[in-house]
């Protein structure tokens, strides 16, 4: 039970009592005496009255929107039933530090009859994404007289998860610009016979034996000769959603940055006359598929309904390093996905005269590999990771994809961007923390020297940055 209080009218009202009490017994005086007593059992009275009218409190809390973006208004409705008798009681929901009350009121102050509910009906936005939590609601009760009050908290945990502002992804789709589309004309392809096409102003990046001198002199300016491939490559956008990708400390996650790039690349690449497909994957299965098209807005429109479709948890960085690629030996538990290694990953062995090695780690990277390598036709695969989490299961399936003669993209993006949070990195977790890098970069190398194009991301590059820096890269 909550301890009680007395208010400064009970306070005033007991002094006023103990004043009479003793002018009545120093004087003589009878109805002083009388009148001081029976304030003083008014007091008594009136507190074991306030005790029994005191009850259980049950709190109802509610959000009203099935789904939460950041800066977008919400409603929460709470109700408060006092299971007990008739008292003044003022409560307040308490709300998370980084949401704004927009309308309404989070407190209320009325007089409640036996089991009347106290409703509380509000309107607040987040102005920052993550998991938020409302954790309590406060009250104080008083009799009717407000002689007397009692202070309670009551534990009520709500978690929500608030996404980004879906206008973050929109500015994506308008990100490009002509000069951006112009400046990679043939920058994907699967023949090495170009045909002519026309000219263009030069721009940073382009080769330069693509630069036409006659025209750039005769003209007092650089211009570039573009070209045009009899045939293009189907464009497969692999895009990795497993947990290290979806961390939520800090403004913004990977998981984002990578599908703003990729809503960028898709309408590059389709602006380009390249059909471009979607492939996104977690540790053990495939997330979402959608076949090679032209249809920009079906990309655009997966990629915007991914955070709802997946869960988003907390994410800490890895205290040890994973195994090196080379390692024989795997220590992971085997999961229930890995027992259909065999029949996910035959169909495009080259022969079945290659070997995967570390056969336990079979995971959603093999799935979205083997939906679209069934075929004799290459493709163009742009895979956006950041070389965490199955690491070896990547490493094997690139082996097969190069083995088949596909162009490789890889955009991985360095979680130390992302803003750790230094209070949870203690010294061993940093030094597992730069171990893994170190096998991380190891990594790296290895794809290097298979002529895979690798593009190193941090949270401010978007696609015309990635298109300029593979094509200086490009001989």
């Amino acid at each position: 039970m909550s301890q009680i209080g007395w208010t400064a009218y009970a306070e005033t009202l007991f002094f006023l009592s103990i004043l009479l009490f003793l002018h009545g017994y120093l004087f003589s005086n009878f109805i002083s005496a009388l009148a001081g007593t029976s304030i003083l059992i008014f007091l008594v009275y009136s507190k074991l009255s306030f005790q029994r009218e005191l009850g259980d409190i049950q709190v109802n809390r509610s959000i009203l929107e099935n789904l939460l973006y950041v800066n977008h208004p919400f409603h929460v409705k709470t109700i408060i039933n006092h299971i007990g008798g008739r008292i003044h009681i003022k409560a307040t929901d308490e709300i998370p530090q980084s949401a704004k009350l927009l309308k309404g009121s989070n407190t209320i102050s009325k007089v409640v009859q036996m089991d009347e509910p106290i409703t509380l009906s509000y309107q607040l936005k987040f102005t920052s994404r993550g998991n938020h939590r409302f954790t309590t609601i406060s009250y104080d009760i008083s009799d009717l007289c407000y002689l007397f009050t009692a202070y309670q908290t009551k534990a009520v945990q709500t978690n929500v998860n608030v996404h980004s502002d879906p206008a973050e992804l929109k500015k994506a789709k308008a990100s490009y610009t002509k000069e951006d589309t112009l400046a990679i004309p043939s920058l994907v392809g699967s023949e090495v016979t170009r045909e002519f096409e026309g000219i263009r102003q030069y721009l940073p990046g382009d080769l330069l034996r693509d630069i036409d001198w006659k025209a750039s002199s005769r003209l007092q300016t650089l211009f570039t000769k573009t070209f045009q491939k009899k045939e293009t490559l189907e464009t497969i956008l692999l895009l990795e959603c497993t947990r290290s990708m979806r961390r939520t400390t800090g403004d913004h996650s990977k998981l984002e940055h990578a599908m703003a790039v990729g809503i960028q690349l898709t309408h590059m690449l389709q602006s380009m006359h390249h059909k471009v497909g979607f492939v996104a994957y977690d540790e053990h299965k495939i997330i979402s598929q959608i076949n090679p098209s032209f249809d920009y807005h079906q990309i655009y429109k997966e990629l915007s309904r991914l955070p709802t479709t997946i869960v988003v948890p907390s994410y800490a960085p890895p205290a040890m390093p994973d195994s090196d690629t080379d390692t024989k030996t795997v220590t992971l538990e085997e999961p229930l996905e890995s027992r259909q290694f065999l029949s996910t990953i035959s169909p495009f062995l080259s022969g079945g005269k290659r070997q995967i090695k570390h056969h336990l780690q079979a995971t959603g990277i093999y799935q979205a590999m083997a939906s679209f390598l069934n075929g004799a036709k290459q493709k163009h695969l742009v895979i956006i990771t950041d070389l965490e989490t199955n690491r070896n299961s990547l490493y094997a399936a690139l082996n097969i994809a190069h083995a088949q003669h596909n162009k490789i993209w890889l955009l991985t993006l360095f979680t130390p961007y992302y803003r750790f949070d230094s209070e949870r990195l203690s010294t061993e977790m940093l030094e597992g923390l730069y171990e893994f890098q170190m096998s991380r970069e190891k990594l790296i190398r290895k794809l290097q020297k298979r002529n895979i194009e690798i593009v190193e991301l941090t949270p401010t590059i978007q696609a015309p940055h990635i298109m300029e820096t593979i094509r200086r890269k490009t001989p």
